[in-house]
């Protein structure tokens, strides 16, 4: 979303009078603040993203270390009792 620097030091209630006086709904300002709200939270979501996939795949790795070791251990002691 674009912002202007003209409006940078108005209060909220001060913008949405602003988009009245111009004949706009106060309304779809409040909506513009409420989707910019959107809009920043999805980009921090997105920001911190690569830290959690690459969380999920070190504990997923070592998940499977653990199910691969077990599974060698179960090979080991079958082997020894079926010559």
């Amino acid at each position: 979303m674009v912002e202007n620097d003209m409006t940078s030091d108005m209060s909220d209630w001060e913008k949405a009078r602003a988009w009245s006086h111009y004949g706009l709904n106060p309304a779809n300002y409040a909506y513009a603040v409420a989707w910019k709200g959107r809009i920043n939270e999805a980009a921090k979501q997105m920001t911190v993203i690569g830290d959690v996939i690459e969380e999920n795949n070190k504990v997923a790795a070592q998940e499977m270390d653990a199910i691969m070791k077990k599974q060698r251990n179960l090979k080991v002691i079958w082997l020894s009792y079926n010559p």
